[in-house]
């Protein structure tokens, strides 16, 4: 039986784009922002119902542009110097794109939280409805993630409170 014809196939993606290592950068979230959505629209329309991206699709920070001892030693983490506003717009419009496309999303970002908490390293899950519907924090981090740069999850994922207005945000 044909793939669109037998309701128990599902098409997945899996997606990679270049990875981009300083979250002060806007123009370069920004570009992560458009190389994603553009490979939800090739994914789309090839058919798929998920797509999957890896672990700095949008941005991977680079443990020496973030370090208040760099750039040439490793140290805590400077999360001031993250453009949050550019990287939350960024994951909310591709949220819009996923309910536009009906596309199953599961995207890797850092999710804030609240200070004096570093943020978890994450995979967003988004519905096709553009909602998050899950993420997961990265648990077991290297001795150089968890020393500087991130908090580790305690679960496997959990469920995020969402309608149909969510969108990737810190909570």
């Amino acid at each position: 039986m044909s793939e669109a014809r037998n309701p128990k196939s599902v098409r997945l993606a899996a997606a990679q784009t270049p990875v981009r290592e300083d979250p002060r950068d806007v123009e370069a979230l920004r570009e992560s922002g458009r190389e994603v959505r553009a490979l939800m629209r090739d994914a789309s329309a090839q058919g798929a119902r998920i797509v999957h991206f890896p672990e700095g699709a949008i941005c991977f920070p680079s443990k020496f542009v973030m370090s208040v001892d760099g750039p040439d030693a490793v140290g805590p983490a400077d999360w001031d110097r993250c453009q949050w506003p550019v990287l939350q717009s960024e994951l909310a419009a591709i949220a819009e794109l996923a309910r536009e496309l009906r596309l199953w999303t599961v995207i890797a970002s850092v999710h804030r939280l609240t200070e004096p908490n570093r943020p978890h390293n994450s995979l967003y899950v988004i519905s096709d409805r553009g909602a998050v519907v899950t993420r997961y924090h990265e648990r077991l981090l290297s001795k150089t993630k968890v020393s500087y740069m991130y908090s580790p999850g305690v679960s496997p994922a959990g469920v995020v409170r969402h309608d149909r207005a969510s969108t990737p945000t810190t909570r």
